[in-house]
């Protein structure tokens, strides 16, 4: 009995022990596995968070290249109005004045004539003894014709004063007024008595029907999108034009 005991004992033991190392065995892989898993998530969330960080370096990046381009853009374009502001205080400003006005004259809408105002129709009237279908044209001494007192009478102060012609208005720097006045003149234009821009012309009509502006200013602000990128491409190389 003793030694089947002993046997017995031995036998539960090493059972034991197997189970024990089973457990322990898979605890080891539960735990390889949600340890390798923890590792995973960890390393794909650092691998979105570099790319992320990549992607906001980049846009950092070209920021600040696009905020330096134009910066340097436009310091060129306050060069070149500061440089347009100079030339309208020197006498070769004058040519291109000429050239400014005579464009903005060739600007000016062509006025259409007024229409001829229709002929009033003549009285008429049916004479006695006469076909009533045959009218006679009233004479004004006919006998006839009886005046008609009862019609009202305008009033002289009730008319309408007729309205003056359209006259064509050129405003233009005080400076060059004097030597602009024969171009003025040969156009059929007048010379305002107030002064126009120090770069340019204006033409407008005594009506208020319209007015052209011919500034170097104003042109310059036209061209604007066109010398950016033209001036991006000069500075900055022709592949910027992709950029």
């Amino acid at each position: 009995m003793t030694r089947e005991t002993a046997r017995r004992r031995e036998e539960i033991l090493a059972a034991a022990r197997a189970e024990a190392e089973r457990i322990v065995r898979e605890a080891r892989q539960r735990a390889g596995a949600a340890h390798a898993a923890a590792v995973a998530v960890v390393a794909a969330e650092l691998a979105v968070l570099s790319q992320q960080g990549r992607e906001r370096a980049e846009a950092d990046a070209a920021r600040g290249v696009f905020v330096m381009k134009d910066n340097v853009i436009r310091k060129a374009l306050e060069a070149s109005r500061k440089r347009l502001e100079e030339l309208t205080a020197q006498p070769a400003f004058r040519p291109v004045l000429e050239r400014l006005l005579a464009e903005a004259l060739a600007a000016v809408p062509v006025e259409e004539p007024a229409p001829e105002p229709e002929p009033e129709p003549e009285p008429v009237f049916e004479s006695m003894g006469t076909e009533p279908s045959v009218p006679e044209v009233a004479q004004p001494a006919s006998p006839d014709m009886t005046p008609n007192d009862d019609a009202p009478v305008q009033d002289e102060a009730e008319a309408v004063a007729p309205r003056e012609p359209n006259a064509h208005i050129v405003r233009v720097p005080e400076r060059h007024a004097a030597g602009l006045g024969a171009q003025i003149d040969a156009a059929g234009a007048q010379l305002a008595l107030v002064a126009g821009p120090k770069d340019g012309v204006v033409v407008e009509d005594s009506w208020g029907t319209f007015r052209v502006t011919n500034t170097l200013s104003l042109r310059l602000a036209r061209l604007e999108g066109a010398i950016r990128t033209e001036a991006n491409a000069i500075l900055f190389g022709r592949e910027a034009r992709q950029s």
